[in-house]
């Protein structure tokens, strides 16, 4: 107590503030280590997966995207996790997000060859001049195994001008394979382009057989022998292309482990129709039955595993699937046109007659339908109505030469050998390789001479 009764607060005061500046000094500390703490977790853990907007995205699809991303934000110091997430995003079409995540896993892990190669493939839908290094990359890293790489960025240094750099990198392949196809085809192409035909020649020879390039090789045939003017030999090379299926695609495991990413039915459906142009019928079939299964009212599904179904010669089953897909789309040209082969290979005319007249009602320019129907009506003797048809297949498609052949055997047995005369030599002009219409035109010419 002081004097006059006055109690004394300073040594309180004193021990308050002593109090207050521990309780500051120790708050200080904690955020300190805490934002310490999260500074070392960010750095730690490096940038975040891209935002991704799943709206518009098939469930299965935005489920996988979920899914990847969570797997970054697990282990965001992972580069197969960032990779795989890009290559997610990447069969999602959501490009510029793959690409971030390609970046990021090149960054986490430099001597993975796919990260560069998708970056590529990315980069070469836009700027084909930027994919060149990154495929470059690739290849180094990869060694040729695969040799995907290699042939990508031969083929970029082909389309970009850069021949001779294209050309020492389908030699590095025939270097390690002498019988690669692909590669012998860019050669192949590269000494077409700068004119030595015997060289192009020599190249096509060698991969001609392949199911690889077959098509490609013979349909590079027949433009050496037309400028080397050997019509025949050039005609020849035409007829066998056009009979072939379509090359299969060189074995590419990156590629393929991005395929099985892609479960959108869009994709879906183009997968199928990839092995429908390549004629693996049994392999189509199984995968577009898959898709009906799971969007069973996806209406080109249906069409599409029709066809195959056709193609296979299986028309009972063809015109189950087309039956289906004209039930989600009764005005579908085409699927009417293809119940229409179906039931004509069954010998049901009558039926086939209502399908081609029915797609030629819904798309009059539809050429092929009009022609089959020209077929079904000569079948059923109704001559005059196969001539109106035929006519009306080459309104809708002059050039094609089954039916001015077709038109001209009409038209001779109306006795109008004039208009006959002039649509064989149409059908011979436009298909030097069909012989009976050769032998048709030289027997009606010698007729008109005598």
């Amino acid at each position: 107590m002081s004097e006059g009764g006055k109690t004394d607060l300073r040594p309180v005061i004193r021990s308050s503030r002593r109090r207050l500046r521990t309780a500051a000094i120790a708050v200080v500390v904690v955020l300190a280590a805490g934002i310490g703490a999260y500074v070392w977790r960010q750095q730690r853990a490096g940038p975040q997966p891209p935002a991704v907007s799943v709206e518009g995205l098939e469930p299965v699809v935005a489920a996988s995207v979920a899914e990847a991303r969570g797997a970054v934000e697990q282990s965001p110091r992972s580069a197969a996790a960032w990779g795989h997430l890009g290559m997610v995003l990447f069969a999602a079409r959501l490009r510029p997000e793959a690409e971030a995540c390609f970046v990021r896993a090149e960054q986490l892990d430099g001597q993975e060859p796919r990260w560069p190669f998708f970056q590529g493939k990315l980069l070469s839908l836009t700027d084909s001049e930027e994919a060149i290094p990154k495929f470059q990359r690739a290849a180094d890293l990869c060694g040729d195994q695969p040799d995907a790489p290699r042939l990508r960025l031969a083929d970029l240094l082909a389309e970009q001008g850069r021949a001779d750099e294209a050309r020492s990198q389908f030699a590095s392949l025939l270097e390690r394979q002498p019988s690669h196809p692909v590669a012998r085809l860019g050669l192949a192409r590269l000494a077409y382009e700068r004119n030595d035909l015997a060289a192009s020649l020599r190249d096509l020879k060698e991969c001609a057989g392949s199911p690889f390039t077959q098509k490609a090789a013979h349909t590079l045939l027949a433009a050496v022998y037309q400028r080397l003017r050997d019509r025949k030999a050039a005609d020849l090379e035409r007829g066998r292309a056009a009979r072939l299926p379509d090359d299969r695609s060189w074995p590419d495991p990156f590629s393929r482990e991005l395929a099985r990413l892609r479960v959108d039915r869009r994709s879906r459906l183009e997968e199928g129709a990839r092995l429908l142009g390549q004629h693996r019928l049994p392999e189509a079939i199984e995968s577009l039955e898959e898709l009906v299964r799971d969007h069973p009212d996806f209406y080109a599904a249906w069409r599409d595993l029709g066809y195959a179904y056709f193609q296979a010669r299986d028309y009972a089953n063809a015109e189950r699937a087309l039956g289906v897909a004209l039930r989600l789309e009764p005005g579908a040209a085409e699927a009417h046109y293809y119940m229409g082969c179906a039931a004509i290979n069954q010998g049901r005319d009558e039926a086939a007659v209502r399908s081609f007249r029915k797609a030629t009602e819904l798309k009059p320019d539809y050429a092929m339908a009009h022609y089959n129907l020209g077929r079904c009506l000569e079948q059923q003797g109704h001559r005059a109505a196969a001539i109106e048809a035929f006519r009306s297949a080459l309104r809708a498609r002059p050039y094609l030469a089954l039916a001015h052949r077709d038109l001209a055997d009409l038209l001779l047995q109306t006795g109008d050998k004039a208009e006959a005369l002039v649509h064989l030599r149409y059908a011979v002009e436009l298909d030097p390789a069909d012989e009976a219409a050769k032998a048709r035109l030289r027997q009606v010419e010698g007729k008109v001479a005598r």
